[in-house]
């Protein structure tokens, strides 16, 4: 007896679906192992008050954006809370690029959606008030200060057709 072409279809999907389940799994277990260790190195930095390099694996933990990951909502809290540290220490670059840091993490962590939404709309604000009060510190009208807001997310559409096209690719 034949075989009926749709089972063989069928159990050729479901073949290729399964691949690509345990392809994402790796890529998503990847990136959360790479956010945690990036994580742990900032906070020994952090410990030892070595605050640029703190940033920069904080920085680097939520560029290896996974959902779920408990560590990028982390790092995203240390480096705010660098931010607070170095304004109250008077050094309102550290503060800024502290700030900075944590809100182009998240920009770049967009894909088919936007995570951090809220923390890039606080760092924003955080930005005009460290800049507006850095302006009043020199002199200057901190009222002339004006920051542009952010750069509206990418189209979820046109990210999913250039996801897709990614994968075809590889």
């Amino acid at each position: 007896m034949r075989k009926k072409p749709i089972r063989g279809w069928i159990r050729g999907a479901g073949r290729v679906l399964g691949l690509a389940a345990v392809f994402l799994l790796m890529v998503w277990g990847w990136a959360f192992h790479e956010s945690r260790e990036a994580y742990q190195e900032g906070e020994t930095h952090f410990r030892e008050k070595r605050y640029v390099k703190a940033i920069t694996f904080f920085d680097r933990s939520i560029h290896w954006y996974a959902p779920f990951s408990p560590y990028v909502d982390r790092s995203a809290e240390r480096l705010w809370e660098i931010g607070r540290i170095a304004e109250r220490n008077g050094d309102l670059i550290l503060s800024r690029i502290a700030v900075t840091a944590l809100m182009s993490g998240f920009r770049a962590a967009g894909g088919l959606f936007s995570p951090g939404e809220e923390w890039i709309g606080r760092c924003e604000e955080r930005v005009e008030g460290l800049l507006r009060l850095d302006a009043a510190r020199k002199g200057l009208d901190p009222d002339r200060i004006h920051v542009e807001k952010a750069v509206p997310p990418p189209s979820p559409l046109w990210t999913l057709i250039l996801e897709i096209g990614l994968l075809g690719w590889v």
